[in-house]
């Protein structure tokens, strides 16, 4: 875990950016693929039939060369789409493979505007990026709240996904601010709510 006296969010979001833009690709294949089995072992992901995954970003776990809907048939596997008249995220059908994806308005890889949306509320288990995260389920994303504002209307499990290095003491919580149900990262596994299944 790393120093959580860093106070403010825009300090926690550069600090690190730097840490994980010195991982070297192997290390964050290792590391993606060790928070992979963690994710496949684990009995809310199991009974989930609905996921939602998320298009990964340099500096964030990357999940779908195992998550894909090739490899795990019996599952609907969906990703955020923005949609700019609400100016928030859809969940979009997720079919194919990360080759079927097209860079959306902030250059993110989502399913394209003929991909079916399912209602969030629907959603069984949400897969969650983030810069930071603590031990009480708390998250730091990137500062636009689109996240926040997806979490806050699904019902299903939030599982947040990082690095070990983004597990920090505490991270500045505002009132908005969606609190995950699970946390795994290649070290640990942590469980914030009475409503995930035992190990």
């Amino acid at each position: 875990m790393t120093d959580g006296s860093l106070s403010t969010k825009a300090e926690l979001r550069m600090r690190h950016r730097e840490l994980t833009q010195r991982m070297t690709s192997e290390q964050r294949h290792e590391a993606s693929q060790t928070i992979f089995q963690k994710l496949l072992a684990h009995p809310d992901w199991q009974a989930a039939k609905r996921i939602l995954l998320y298009s990964p970003l340099t500096d964030e776990p990357d999940l779908v060369p195992y998550l894909s809907p090739t490899n795990q048939p019996e599952k609907e596997f969906y990703m955020p789409r923005f949609r700019p008249v609400s100016n928030d995220f859809c969940a979009a059908s997720f079919v194919d493979d990360w080759l079927s994806l097209k860079p959306g308005a902030f250059g993110i890889r989502e399913p394209c505007e003929q991909a079916p949306e399912l209602p969030l509320k629907q959603l069984d288990f949400i897969v969650v990026p983030g810069l930071a995260f603590d031990c009480q389920g708390h998250r730091l994303g990137r500062g636009k709240g689109f996240y926040d504002r997806l979490l806050a209307q699904t019902s299903g499990i939030k599982c947040g996904v990082a690095f070990d290095h983004q597990l920090v003491k505490q991270v500045p919580v505002e009132a908005h601010d969606v609190r995950l149900d699970l946390l795994f990262t290649p070290a640990r596994w942590e469980v914030f709510s009475q409503t995930v299944k035992n190990r």
